[in-house]
């Protein structure tokens, strides 16, 4: 009889040690819980789409100026140790294919190359702020690209006059600039693994003045191209994972 008082406590303790120890176990399960989604969210990559493929009409020789020289674009794509002057750039195969055919017939050695397309990768922190703003870029560098294909075909064709063809490389020029300089303020712009990518906007700003100096040709036009979309291919070997 006197005894239900000690015992009745006994078991009021016991349920409150066993609602904590529950309590401990589902707040431990709560955290750990969160631990992973955090340690999933920073670990894992973002991705951006660019389906986009460029067809580079290289020579098979490593003399860029004689590529120049005969109207090519002359820029040098360099790939697995091995130097590829350019003579254009295209973005639908069957044309790649048609111009080379057409060299080939007039005794040039030229292959067709097929780069870039994918998806870009962005792994840390840092990327992953910067992500838009890389995005932006690489777009950018893309979509002038074609403008200044059209360019190129345009003077090559004389549908467009010298003072039309300097505008529209210059308009392009300062988008791509713009895009470069909304890029700054992030972090990675001064780490060392994407100084050529973020370099690129200073040196194309500086071989677009070159160009525009004298009298805009085809192939300075062609060139510049060619440069952005050697630029748009690279963005996939410093991104791409």
């Amino acid at each position: 009889m006197y005894d239900y008082p000690y015992e009745y406590y006994n078991r009021k303790r016991a349920k409150r040690k066993a609602f904590f120890a529950k309590a401990i176990v589902l707040f431990s399960v709560f955290a750990l819980s969160a631990v992973a989604i955090v340690c999933v969210t920073a670990f894992s990559s973002e991705k951006a789409g660019f389906p986009d493929c460029v067809y580079l009409l290289a020579a098979e020789t490593s003399d860029a100026e004689e590529v120049s020289s005969k109207g090519g674009a002359g820029v040098v794509y360099e790939s697995g140790g091995e130097r590829y002057p350019l003579y254009a750039c295209y973005y639908v195969r069957a044309e790649a294919e048609s111009v080379a055919a057409r060299l080939r017939d007039a005794g040039e050695s030229v292959s067709v190359l097929e780069r870039g397309g994918g998806a870009l990768c962005f792994g840390g922190a840092a990327e992953k702020e910067a992500k838009n703003a890389v995005c932006a870029i690489v777009s950018a560098a893309l979509e002038c690209s074609r403008a200044l294909y059209s360019v190129a075909n345009g003077l090559e064709k004389g549908e467009i006059s010298q003072a039309g063809a300097a505008a529209a490389v210059k308009e392009n020029a300062e988008l791509v600039s713009s895009a470069f300089s909304r890029a700054d303020a992030f972090k990675i712009v001064k780490k060392e693994k994407y100084r050529g990518f973020f370099s690129f906007g200073e040196n194309f700003a500086a071989q677009t003045d070159d160009a525009l100096s004298g009298g805009l040709s085809a192939g300075e036009a062609r060139g510049l191209q060619a440069w952005l979309c050697v630029f748009y291919i690279l963005s996939f070997e410093i991104f791409g994972k």
